[in-house]
């Protein structure tokens, strides 16, 4: 894993996975978007009260636009070939995950 690093603002968590392996809610809430990017990837972005999860690279989207999601629930799955970037923000500011998610 490597964090984020606000100060040079790189604001994504790389997290190597391998493929196929879900891709957890880190909160109950809902989706707000899932969208294809630019490298034929997925991004999904959750909304957990103040809080606002977004994944990146992901590769097969399992929950839409307007999904409600319990907290470990799988929304998303890997491809192996592309490490998830996985940034948490809160009412607009960056937030160290590690600071307020119990794995």
């Amino acid at each position: 894993m490597q964090n984020a690093r606000p100060d040079l603002h790189e604001y994504g968590t790389v997290i190597r996975t391998a493929k196929n392996e879900p891709v957890l809610a880190v909160g109950r809430g809902t989706v707000v978007s899932a969208t294809r990017s630019a490298d034929n990837m997925f991004t999904i972005v959750l909304q957990s009260g103040a809080y606002t999860a977004i994944y990146n690279h992901v590769a097969k989207v399992l929950k839409t636009q307007g999904s409600p999601v319990e907290a470990g629930e799988a929304i998303a799955m890997t491809d192996g070939d592309h490490d998830l970037v996985f940034e948490l923000w809160n009412a607009g500011q960056f937030v160290n995950f590690e600071e307020v998610i119990a794995w």
